[in-house]
């Protein structure tokens, strides 16, 4: 184990749910590493799930960045959402924060909605220990409200 290395930033790196788990895996197993920056992965709710799960047997993490990584499965593309949206990484990830020891938390510029900030805020509730939290350019979606019902087929041409 390196006993050196107190912060690691693998912003824009591509990394996939496989290098999530096993930076998952790690995590678990190091009790040095104080700052992780993820920035600009593209994690996507499997990806935030495999962090969770390595936080959650983390105690030296203090400062959590994964800016832009569509932690809910969804991205901004022409001011609209695209993707197929959903919680339940944002709410590990918040269960894994609250037995943690982050105490600042970045998740900007991640599509959020009105769902998601209400977890958001529950998981803060929670999770007593975060301190710094940005939220910066969640918006113009992030009031929006996403349907949790199956995508529906488009209509034949010749039911118009």
């Amino acid at each position: 184990h390196n006993r050196q290395l107190t912060s690691l930033n693998l912003s824009n790196n591509a990394l996939t749910v496989e290098h999530l788990a096993l930076l998952g895996e790690a995590l678990q197993h190091n009790n040095h590493l104080k700052s992780l920056i993820l920035d600009d992965n593209d994690l996507g709710v499997g990806g935030t799930n495999c962090l969770a799960d390595g936080l959650l047997g983390n105690r030296s993490v203090t400062h959590l960045s994964i800016a832009n990584n569509k932690i809910c499965g969804v991205v901004s593309v022409n001011g609209r959402p695209s993707g197929q949206f959903a919680l339940d990484g944002l709410h590990k990830l918040f269960v894994a924060i609250k037995a943690s020891a982050v105490q600042s938390l970045t998740i900007d510029r991640n599509v959020l909605g009105s769902e998601g900030l209400m977890e958001v805020s529950a998981g803060l509730e929670e999770a007593v220990g975060v301190r710094t939290l940005s939220l910066a350019n969640t918006k113009p979606l992030m009031m929006m409200t996403f349907s949790h019902r199956a995508p529906t087929s488009p209509a034949p041409p010749w039911a118009s």
